[in-house]
């Protein structure tokens, strides 16, 4: 800022580039895991902003959550039993919000996730603790949710139902 001291002026290395480079190259190897990364990425940053509509503090950045999805996300684009394709991302969100959960520390509430470039530092620094904590309760109900949501069988599955008794 003008009038101050010049020893206050800090540098820092970035590398954007590289950052934008490992986004751009995540998942490549198939055109359907890279559709499912982008679509879960995005998912995870509306629920975000849905959740923490009522405040700018606290919240994670979108950066944070592509950060932790680079490594985090899991394409499930086959059937396992079967081999056939079969996109789900339902599971791969619910995988996503597992890995993420499990970067909280075990006793305590914080979570610590490193950038993967220059300046390499926590994307979670800046949360309280008590903000750290509301984080995790709301991933461990979306995971709860996606769990649920897992356990009903998908639309226009046959439910064994006898439609002309009403069974």
């Amino acid at each position: 800022k003008p009038g101050d001291d010049d020893t206050d002026i800090k540098w820092e290395i970035a590398e954007p580039d590289k950052l934008k480079e490992k986004i751009d190259g995540a998942h490549r190897d198939t055109e359907d895991g890279r559709d499912q990364f982008l679509r879960i990425t995005r998912y995870c940053k509306r629920w975000k902003d849905f959740k923490f509509a009522d405040t700018d503090k606290g919240r994670p950045t979108g950066i944070a959550l592509t950060v932790m999805a680079l490594k985090g996300f899991k394409p499930c684009l086959k059937d396992e039993l079967t081999n056939a394709t079969k996109i789900d991302d339902l599971k791969a969100l619910l995988g996503l919000a597992n890995y993420i959960l499990d970067q909280f520390g075990w006793a305590s509430n914080r979570i610590s996730y490193d950038l993967p470039v220059e300046p390499r530092n926590n994307l979670f620094a800046k949360m309280t603790d008590v903000q750290s904590k509301t984080f995790k309760q709301k991933l461990e109900n979306l995971k709860q949710v996606l769990e649920e949501a897992s356990d009903e069988p998908p639309p226009g599955e046959d439910l064994g139902v006898d439609r002309q008794r009403g069974r």
